[in-house]
């Protein structure tokens, strides 16, 4: 799926550009089914909305609460996702920031490991405690954007 971004966009059957696009179509079937099963999930026995990726979007709700964004555009952000996190350690910072704000115990047993028997560590520590959560908090509120992706139009009202 990924070496075809990089090809020639000539879709014939032994490209490697149409080998990609049915890569993309395979993996997208797939994530629908597991969308399904989130939906499901998320709506009948009421799983936790932060309990990974599809379930959150799936959460995102506009004021009357209705589902603000539509199957095909969380296919599309779950495999940009899939490929743009592809090794990358943005995205693992991105879930180990997750984690410590979600389970409070995990993070203050990395800060005692840390902070043993080092009085500048133990400052800094403290620090990270206080500025975490709302670091997090403005991190989650952070707009984004789907007119630039998929071409959705934005309402102002």
């Amino acid at each position: 799926m990924i070496d075809g971004m990089w090809s020639v966009p000539v879709n014939l059957p032994f490209t490697r550009y149409n080998r990609s696009l049915r890569a993309s179509a395979m993996v997208g079937e797939i994530v629908k089914d597991l969308i399904r099963e989130k939906r499901i999930e998320f709506e009948q026995k009421g799983a936790s909305s932060h309990q990974d990726l599809i379930t959150c979007l799936l959460s995102i709700r506009d004021k009357e609460n209705k589902q603000v964004l539509s199957e095909n555009e969380i296919v599309h952000s779950v495999m940009l996702v899939m490929v743009a996190g592809h090794d990358t350690s943005s995205v693992l910072i991105t879930f180990i920031v997750r984690l410590l704000a979600n389970n409070p115990t995990v993070f203050e047993n990395i800060l005692r490991g840390a902070t043993k028997n080092d009085a500048n560590a133990e400052r800094a520590a403290q620090y990270v405690i206080k500025v975490l959560p709302n670091f997090v908090r403005e991190i989650a509120k952070a707009p984004i954007s789907f007119t630039s992706i998929w071409g959705r139009k934005e309402d102002n009202s």
